[in-house]
């Protein structure tokens, strides 16, 4: 992992309310952000998050000059092979001749002539292209927790002179609505971005598997196409010996 953490730092206000703060960086992508609130949990979480976004976002990008690369190994492939093709075309024809020219030699020396063992039986010499190693279903990353109006943080702490003066217990009550109303809206916000982060994640890696099964399947065909032609040439060859035979 490329993100980098810095320690928690924590200050407070006059009344002692406490602010917490992480930066994070990510040396890949040249990114930083600092993130801070009032909820040492929800400042860790959005780091986290933040993080896992990044991460992601790195993975992308490393697929794709992956994917540059393999494409540009793939033409050289290619050509190798096209030149390798037009090498065994010329040599294909060279042996026909001089099949032909052996041939006539036997004839008029009138040797015994094994006819079968002129005949070149050798297989393909290429191996048949390997299937691609298709890359694991990412897991999904998980959602934050939803927040209940039921935990402590969000019940007011309310003392002897808070029961007695009405006014400060409703500010006190106000505060701790105030501060779960906040903290649901954070969550709802981190829960979308979450699922829409896995839901792009997820099509960037089906996009990725059809991508490597069209290449492989390019391949083969173009194996296919070479195995045939090859093929070909052998049976034109062994037609020419068994017409030299009839006319023996």
């Amino acid at each position: 992992m490329q993100v980098k953490y810095s320690e928690v730092d924590v200050s407070y206000s006059a009344r002692g309310n406490a602010t917490y703060r992480i930066e994070i960086w990510h040396d890949g992508l040249k990114k930083h952000r600092q993130i801070k609130g009032s909820e040492l949990e929800v400042v860790e979480r959005k780091a986290q998050l933040q993080a896992e976004e990044w991460e992601s976002k790195w993975e992308v990008i490393e697929a794709k000059e992956a994917a540059r690369e393999k494409q540009a190994d793939k033409k050289r492939y290619q050509e190798d092979q096209k030149e390798l093709a037009r090498e065994r075309t010329i040599e294909a024809r060279t042996n026909l001749e001089n099949l032909e020219h052996t041939l006539e030699h036997t004839l008029s020396i009138d040797d015994v002539i094994d006819w079968e063992q002129l005949k070149d039986t050798r297989p393909f010499p290429e191996s048949r292209p390997n299937k691609p190693k298709l890359p694991k279903k990412p897991r999904a990353q998980t959602l934050p927790k939803k927040p209940l109006q039921e935990e402590l943080r969000f019940k007011a702490n309310i003392g002897l002179l808070d029961r007695l003066i009405a006014s400060r217990r409703q500010a006190k009550e106000e505060r701790a609505s105030d501060l779960y109303k906040k903290t649901y809206d954070e969550w709802l916000s981190e829960t979308s971005r979450v699922k829409e982060l896995n839901r792009k994640t997820l099509e960037n890696h089906v996009h990725r598997v059809e991508e490597l099964q069209r290449n492989s399947a390019k391949m083969v065909a173009a194996w296919e196409k070479r195995r045939d032609a090859f093929l070909e040439k052998q049976r034109e060859a062994h037609a020419a010996i068994d017409r030299q035979r009839e006319r023996y």
